[in-house]
């Protein structure tokens, strides 16, 4: 194995891990608001049903997974996750970037 190759394998571990954390941290944070498990199985089915998308910010996506904004960017050139352009600037839709990193990295 190359050294590129290795070093590509090391980041996408941790990645992962990191993207874990960061999930596990939304769900603590859920917890902690009192949100019981059948109003946030609620809440998805409502959103679900719905036709709007929230958009948000690369700031706001890179504070919800708790990365730099350096790693959206990067991951947004690349084509890896989910994203619109809105003139100049990207955004992105909270959901949809979730369901893309849960398929990258699989449940421990």
């Amino acid at each position: 194995m190359t050294d590129e190759a290795a070093l590509a394998n090391g980041l996408h571990a941790l990645i992962r891990i990191v993207v874990r954390e960061a999930l596990a941290e939304v769900e603590s944070v859920l917890s902690l608001r009192g949100a019981t498990e059948e109003n946030v199985i609620n809440h998805q089915e409502v959103k679900e049903n719905s036709s709007e998308k929230r958009l948000v910010s690369a700031s706001i996506m890179a504070e919800y997974l708790q990365m730099p904004k350096s790693f959206i960017w990067s991951q947004t050139r690349s084509g890896k996750i989910p994203h619109y352009k809105v003139g100049r600037c990207y955004r992105y839709d909270l959901k949809e970037v979730a369901e893309a990193l849960r398929a990258v990295v699989p449940e421990p």
